[in-house]
């Protein structure tokens, strides 16, 4: 049903559907079967089709719109589908997909209305919405480290491990009292490689699991532990071995935790949690009419699609 700001887009639909039969379309005479006289809460009648006033207040509330030219605009409908019964247009191939997909959507838009009706989010919809953005509006502490490592060599066998480990030792020697961040990266850089692959990084901040901060990624979870175990600015870790090699860890920072408060990401999740909560309606009943009418797909389905799009027969007009 349309209001009446859409009545020409009905009445253009109509003349295209007229067109096609080679005649036009006109409102059922009001002498038509079914018709009688008004009254009770009946406010106009096409036909055989009563157009009740709650019917006209419910979709002046819904869509806006005086009540007169809502009334109008459901007039204009009921003539038209009357044109349109008349001529059968509900068995045409094409006027059948169409309608499917209609009903189809009123479907979906009722799940979200639906959705939008069940109130406010509530706290665990907010705490999961958290939980996906929780860089922007619940960032738990996280460190800023930088570290040498000598890694792990891919061959050579148990005796090159072996000394790439006493290197990392050796290493931790030489940078154990560096100056600042600069001091270390600087004498790690420095320390002989001896045919070792010994490299220097400075780290993204990332947080207790290992979930870097800025990126997505997340650092080994026995990196990540010995990075929090270091006590303040300037610590250095001992050897940390890992399945890349044998670290040693600086910190360069803590970083404090940043989190919005619960009204706030209410607020902010409006939106993304209503969507949320009625794809969540939407699969659950899916799931449930797939189960009243199950779907079966040809296995060659790809194959029989691109040969019906490449014949491309004239679509069945309405």
């Amino acid at each position: 049903m349309t209001s009446r700001p859409l009545r020409g887009a009905a009445f253009a639909a109509a003349l295209v559907a007229g067109a096609g039969c080679g005649s036009s379309v006109a409102p059922p005479s009001p002498s038509a079967p079914g018709h009688g006289a008004l009254g009770g809460v009946d406010v106009a009648r096409v036909g055989a089709e009563a157009v009740p006033a709650e019917l006209v207040k419910a979709v002046a509330e819904a869509r806006g719109g005086a009540p007169a030219d809502v009334l109008s605009g459901l007039v204009d409908d009921a003539t038209f589908a009357a044109g349109a019964t008349a001529r059968s247009y509900a068995e045409r191939a094409a006027v059948a997909r169409d309608m499917r997909a209609v009903r189809a959507r009123l479907v979906v838009d009722r799940i979200r209305r639906e959705a939008a009706e069940a109130g406010p989010l509530t706290t665990a919809e907010i705490a999961k919405l958290t939980e996906r953005h929780w860089r922007d509006v619940a960032r738990p502490e996280s460190v800023h480290v930088v570290h040498a490592i000598v890694m792990r060599p891919k061959s050579g066998g148990a005796a090159l491990v072996a000394r790439a480990r006493e290197a990392a030792a050796k290493l931790h020697d030489a940078v154990a009292d560096a100056a600042s961040t600069e001091d270390f990266e600087a004498r790690a850089r420095a320390f002989p490689k001896d045919g070792l692959d010994v490299r220097v990084e400075d780290l993204p901040a990332f947080i207790a699991d290992g979930r870097i901060v800025e990126v997505d990624g997340t650092m080994d979870a026995t990196f990540a532990r010995a990075a929090f175990d270091l006590p303040a600015s300037g610590a250095i870790s001992g050897v940390v071995e890992t399945p890349f090699g044998f670290h040693v860890l600086r910190l360069v920072e803590r970083i404090p935790p940043r989190t919005k408060p619960l009204e706030e990401r209410r607020a902010l999740f409006a939106e993304e949690g209503l969507t949320a909560r009625a794809e969540e309606r939407y699969a659950s009943l899916l799931t449930s009419l797939r189960a009243s009418a199950p779907v079966e797909i040809r296995a060659d389905a790809e194959a029989a699609m691109a040969s019906a799009v490449a014949f491309s027969p004239a679509r069945d007009e309405p």
